[in-house]
């Protein structure tokens, strides 16, 4: 990792870095030094020893993890932080600025909301894997996206499902986002369930009440309920369990689990606005496009695996891909690494 200080009295971040390093960068060096650059914070430097100190001034800005820390991104902030984080990489294609330089980690990325200013290090000579850290600070938004903005849930999975489905493509990402700019700031057509309107008459809303199932519930008998384990990462717990009354309602015809980008965004907290229960899509690194699904024939409820990467469990033990196995009220399903707990609606 980069020898990085902040010196808060003067608002600037230090990096400290040999100047073998630094000169490997020298057209990036020079492109900044010569060139004001939107969206890159501006250096000077010094010659110490063998070492170059880069100052980056960050005057009036605010570091991306401390506003994270007090707010929960809404669909506005969300989108305008990977938005412009594309633009500014591209921007930077422009003037022959390499990827391993930029800096794409929350303690290090500077902005003002309300100035709607977006801004970065960038280190010549830095060879970080810019890949990789965009998907880590999506990763990161996901961890503080408001789950009560449903605009915000679709928009932030989706682009996580792109990046581990289609790779870490900066033209490919601005389109996207700048079709979902067009649509209205809605999500595209085409990624939205094409099935809503098929099984529109053999589903219904799933919404927890206190005093139990309510009447619109009914016509599901079986539930999934998430299980905390001790292999759940933060991200897996906070997507699960932010609803402490999360339920997954099995349909009576087939359900799909899968992380397949196709099928949208169901939110866990299945708040019946337009969502087709006869998908379950959990948009996690460990679950496959493709994972499992549950069958109802002749009374009878089965689990199959669909050949995912990392399995299909029940009561612990891995199922085999593609045979219909019985399972029943109280049964452990594990995908993956993620555990339900079915029940059945009295």
């Amino acid at each position: 990792m980069e020898e990085l200080e902040f010196i808060e009295k003067r608002q600037q971040v230090l990096w400290k870095a040999e100047a073998e390093q630094a000169q490997s960068g020298i057209l990036s060096w020079r492109m900044l030094e010569n060139n004001e650059i939107k969206g890159l914070l501006p250096f000077d430097y010094y010659y110490v020893d063998s070492r170059i100190h880069f100052y980056y001034t960050c005057q009036s800005l605010q570091k991306l993890e401390d506003y994270f820390e007090k707010k929960e991104g809404d669909f506005d902030t969300l989108y305008f932080i990977c938005k412009e984080l594309i633009n500014i990489i591209l921007r930077g294609q422009e003037y022959l600025l390499g990827q391993g330089g930029y800096l794409l980690v929350p303690e290090w990325i500077f902005w003002s909301r309300r100035e709607r200013q977006l801004a970065l290090c960038y280190l010549p000579g830095g060879e970080r894997e810019l890949d990789k850290d965009y998907i880590k600070l999506v990763e990161f938004l996901m961890q503080h996206t408001n789950h009560k903005d449903k605009k915000a849930v679709e928009m932030i999975y989706q682009l996580y499902d792109m990046l581990h489905t289609e790779g870490f493509v900066p033209e490919q990402l601005q389109q996207y986002l700048e079709e979902l700019r067009e649509s209205g700031n809605q999500i595209p057509e085409e990624i939205r369930n094409k099935r809503e309107k098929e099984i529109e008459s053999d589903t219904t809303k799933a919404i927890n009440k206190k005093d139990g199932l309510d009447k619109e519930k009914r016509d599901f008998q079986y539930f999934l309920k998430p299980i905390a384990t001790e292999k759940n990462s933060d991200l897996q717990k906070r997507m699960l369990f932010a609803d402490e009354e999360t339920v997954l309602p099995i349909s009576l015809k087939e359900t799909v689990i899968g992380r397949q980008k196709e099928n949208g965004w169901n939110s866990l907290s299945c708040n019946g606005q337009g969502i087709d229960l006869s998908v379950i899509n959990l948009p996690l690194r460990v679950i496959s496009r493709h994972h499992a699904l549950f069958l109802y024939e002749m009374g009878q409820l089965f689990l199959m695996d669909t050949e995912s990467k990392n399995g299909t469990y029940l009561n612990g033990n891995k199922i085999s891909a593609y045979v219909k196995t019985p399972c029943k009220t109280g049964d452990v399903i594990t995908f993956a690494d993620i555990s339900f707990q079915i029940f059945k609606n009295c």
